[in-house]
């Protein structure tokens, strides 16, 4: 038992997964003043709190979604590739959109104020998720040639959720921008 644990620490997987393991321990880490993750997602949840059925059409049912997409097709090298290309697209256009938010006046309505904080946290929280995404897409290139139908399956099925969660939650930016492009005019 004690030889499978130390291969395993100098095996080319273990030099992987033991670095990336300590890491989102640490981002998930309370009061940690560099990466704050914890904040990230539950600020992004606290607009949420009140509307029960929002979080199950926006979380949940792109769970049920995920998993008829990875019973029709595994991700492959293609679908991989075309999804890293969007990623760079929408990581690039999310943080113009925080620079625009940036520049909007202060008014002095709390309202406002709080749409643009709920804005920026969500534009922060789609980031978050292009980033996991980009992580999983580099673990399913090392795990590419690997047989087992479960560990593909399963980074299969977090590449498409979390895909289908950036998708959806792009509508929830867009319905703010609005918002807040509306009460600029005024």
């Amino acid at each position: 038992m004690f030889d499978k644990i130390v291969k395993f620490f100098i095996s080319p997987m273990g030099f992987i997964v033991i670095p990336l393991s300590i890491m989102l321990i640490s981002a998930f880490k309370k009061y940690n003043n560099y990466l704050d993750i914890r904040k990230i997602l539950k600020e992004q949840y606290k607009i949420f709190e009140n509307n029960i059925s929002a979080l199950i059409i926006i979380y949940i049912l792109p769970s049920i979604i995920a998993i008829g997409i990875t019973r029709i097709k595994f991700i492959d090298v293609e679908i991989v590739n075309n999804i890293n290309v969007v990623l760079s697209i929408l990581t690039a256009m999310f943080f113009s959109i925080m620079s625009i938010i940036i520049n909007f006046e202060n008014e002095n309505s709390e309202n406002y104020k709080k749409t643009i904080n709920e804005t920026n946290n969500t534009i922060m929280f789609e980031i978050l998720l292009c980033v996991f995404i980009l992580i999983c897409t580099f673990i399913y290139m090392f795990i590419e040639k690997i047989e087992n139908t479960i560990i593909l399956g399963i980074v299969s099925f977090t590449i498409y959720y979390l895909s289908i969660v950036v998708l959806i939650n792009i509508f929830i930016v867009m319905k703010r921008m609005h918002i807040l492009y509306e009460n600029k005019r005024k």
